[in-house]
């Protein structure tokens, strides 16, 4: 028995969790091509009792809608609803300058930020989504700086809370293998 080594023991971990996940990520591509949205499948197994091991599904997103283009959306909605609008001002100038000018009316040592309050903001959004196209509260669709986007579907796997001792339990009687795991070549070269 060689000789318990803690660095190499947290080397060879990171090293089968990069290939782990870069296995699954791709395994959960070729199966999201095999699946239709909102489909889900359930992961057994093979043995006695077809004990579940996992849920898959693939996700049937609905659209979203972002803001697109910050600035265009903010002059917008300064426009067409300037009560969604809130403008702060900011300090430029050196603290120095502001005491000795600010109270003899420097308007240059003050920028005003606009900012759109953010419950509009998701009302514009949740609108667009739910119409499939920018909308403003009115009803108006013609709204710069938002766009209206139908995510890409993901698989989702979810493990049952005892997956992993049944996992194992696979590998321990020979119904799964590291081999099945691999490319059909080895890392090593050895086919």
């Amino acid at each position: 028995m060689t000789e318990h080594d803690p660095v190499l023991h947290v080397a060879a971990l990171r090293v089968l969790a990069d290939y782990t996940r870069e296995r699954y990520n791709a395994a959960k591509e070729e199966q999201a091509a095999q699946m239709g949205r909102g489909s889900r499948l359930v992961a057994r197994s093979p043995l006695g009792m077809q004990r579940k091991i996992a849920a898959l599904s693939l996700t049937d997103p609905k659209p979203v809608a972002r803001i697109s283009d910050r600035a265009a959306f903010t002059a917008w909605v300064k426009e067409n609803y300037p009560e969604a609008v809130t403008s702060t001002g900011r300090i430029v100038g050196s603290e120095k300058e502001v005491t000795e000018v600010l109270f003899e009316h420097a308007p240059h040592l003050i920028t005003w930020d606009t900012k759109v309050d953010p419950g509009f903001e998701v009302a514009v959004r949740t609108g667009s989504a739910a119409l499939g196209a920018p909308v403003a509260p009115n009803g108006e669709t013609d709204i710069p700086g938002v766009v209206v986007e139908l995510p890409e579907p993901q698989v989702r796997c979810v493990p049952e809370k005892d997956a992993l001792a049944e996992v194992v339990h696979l590998f321990r009687v020979g119904k799964l293998s590291l081999d099945s795991f691999t490319h059909p070549e080895l890392p090593d070269g050895v086919a």
